[in-house]
Parts: C-alpha cells; structure tokens; sequence
C-alpha cells in the first residue's frame, strides 16, 4: 500500500519533533564556561531532570549557576590565602624580617672591643610579643654585663654608655639598660612595606660604668622592599634616640642609630647539616650629634635553621675606620625561638 504524498512532510515532522523531545534542551549555564554545550553535559542534565521530577526548568537553572559561582569563589579564596602564605613577614623562617610578628624569644651573647681599649661582655634576654597582626613590641634587657676597662688608659670625653670618668676598679660586672621597641605596620606605598614605632631606653645598669643614667626616648621609621627574583629582602630601620631626663653630670644624648640589613637565602630549609643556611649582612651608621661624630659598625650574620621554629647564628662585626669610645671589634653568637 503506497502512502499519500501530502502526508510524507508531517510524518517526517513528528519524526524529528519526536527525537528532539529525547534531547536535553540547551541551558544557559552550559556557556558560563565560554565552552558551548557537549553532549555529556546534556545527558547529566537530563539524568538531573529525571532523579528529581520536582525540579523545574529555571530551578534546575539556578542550581547549576550557584554550584559554578561558588566553585569561583573557593578558588579565589585559595588564591587569596596562597598569597597571604607567600608574604615574606608571614613566612618569616629566620626571626631576621621586621614583618614578622610572630612571639619568639631570641637570646644573645655578644662580646665587644672598643678602640681605646673597653671590653665587654654581654649576655641579653630579648624577644618579640605580638599584640596583634600589625602591632608588636621587643623587649630587650642585658641581664648579665661585664666591663673590662684594666686597658684604657683614658675617655675622649666619655660616650652615651660609658662614664665620663674610669671606674674605681678595672672590671665592673652587673646589668645593663634596658630598651623596649614599639612597631605598628602602616601598609604598603612606593614599592616597600613601612612600619612607625619608638624606641624607650631605661637607665636599669646596676652600677655607674653600666648605664648611662638616662632615660631615652625616640621615634622610629622603618623600611622592608622584597627582591622576589633573589627570595629576599632589603630592610632599613631608622631611629633618632634623645635624652629626656637623668642624670646632669652625664653626656646629654642625642643621636641617629641606623639598623640596614638585607637577608639571603642561601640554601632550602631541611634536616641536613647544609640545609637552612642564610646571610645576613647589617650596616649601623650612627651619628652622634651633640658631639658632631659619625661611626659605622658592618657585621655579616650566618645562620641556619635547625628545627621548625629554631634558628642559631653567629655575627662577627668590625667598626670602619673607629676611633676613641667606637665598636673596634664584635662577637654575637645567638639562638631564636618561635612561639
């Protein structure tokens, strides 16, 4: 039997409308991506379709858009806080960068010889308390000094921490002053991480040739840029420390302190005996303006991580060109310990 030829076209309609019914139909979400829709992504929206007949068009619409919004936002969220992990202050291994204000106490033990003859040894509790993630202060207190003066023949009119006169003894043993540092991050600007604070010197030496019998107060500005291409960091901490009361027979103070460090790398943190190690030059220029006098100190510091947490350096140093009552000579040999 031969069919009708004005009812080949709309058989051949129901046949295709037929098999697109069998078809996902195309969903705006399935574009989100910048990708046009594939055939699996249709088929899992159909079996969507079928596992829950409640779930309507625009439902099912809304569910796929807010399952991709919150995808993008967790891998922005891991982004982001991969970036807060990679922050030099953050990452802070060593206990050498200013931005890290994580609570470690870092002892030290540091031996002096001064041009006209002064030694001294000195041993220093000090350490760092985070107050918060921008605000922290050191602590540092000379608890055990000695001051060797049997070879000095005389002071070129004393210093900020030597008497103006010699000892009634050539060896005087007792403790030091002490000095407090306040840091408040401020942000970034012009490339550098910047930080504002104030130095305080207490007057707490136990004996005469120990102390300076003032008390000291002074701002603080300080400086961090990162060199990504080295893994490392230049840092430049600028104090100015003056006299505010004390002691009248003693050298009024008033002077610049620098502290320029920059900190290398050398070798990844690990368990071997070369594993952990890093550089740490430190330049002090320091002027003395009641005395219209400039010095400069420059001490190379080698350390190395020993455990997580646990840092011992050694840092010899040599005064450039000292005269009188300057650094000659230095030995600190020290340990940090993160909390």
């Amino acid at each position: 039997m031969s069919s009708h030829p004005n009812l080949v076209i709309p058989a051949a309609l129901l046949a295709v409308l037929a098999a697109c019914a069998q078809t996902a139909p195309i969903r705006r979400a399935d574009w989100i991506d910048g990708a046009p829709p594939s055939t699996a992504t249709a088929a899992a929206t159909e079996r969507a379709d079928a596992s829950d007949p409640w779930l309507g068009e625009s439902d099912l619409e809304a569910a796929e858009l807010d399952g991709r919004i919150e995808r993008v936002l967790m891998l922005a969220a891991q982004e982001e806080g991969a970036g807060a992990q990679a922050s030099p202050g953050d990452e802070d291994q060593t206990g050498t960068d200013p931005r890290g204000f994580s609570t470690k106490f870092m002892p030290y033990f540091r031996y002096s010889k001064l041009k006209n003859g002064l030694k001294e040894h000195q041993m220093t509790a000090f350490g760092l308390v985070k107050f918060s993630d921008d605000v922290a202060f050191t602590y540092e207190l000379p608890v055990g000094m000695n001051r060797d003066f049997s070879g000095v023949s005389g002071f070129e009119g004393g210093g900020p921490n030597t008497p103006n006169g010699l000892p009634d003894s050539g060896d005087v043993a007792g403790i030091g002053d002490a000095n407090i540092r306040m840091f408040q991050k401020l942000g970034r600007g012009a490339g550098m991480d910047w930080m504002a604070g104030f130095q305080l010197t207490f007057p707490t030496g136990s004996e005469d040739a120990l102390t300076s019998d003032k008390m000291q107060a002074g701002p603080m500005i300080v400086s961090v840029i990162d060199i990504p291409k080295l893994h490392s960091f230049f840092a430049m901490m600028h104090i100015y420390q003056n006299d505010i009361f004390g002691n009248g027979d003693r050298d009024d103070i008033s002077m610049y302190i620098g502290r320029w460090f920059y900190m290398q790398p050398l070798t990844q943190p690990g368990p071997g005996a070369a594993d952990g190690l890093y550089l740490l030059p430190e330049f002090q220029p320091i002027y003395d303006f009641e005395n219209s006098e400039f010095s400069f100190w420059v001490g190379p510091e080698f350390g190395k991580i020993i455990g997580p947490g646990r840092v011992l350096y050694a840092k010899p140093g040599w005064g450039v060109d000292a005269e009188g009552g300057e650094r000659d000579v230095t030995f600190e040999l020290g340990f940090r310990w993160f909390f």
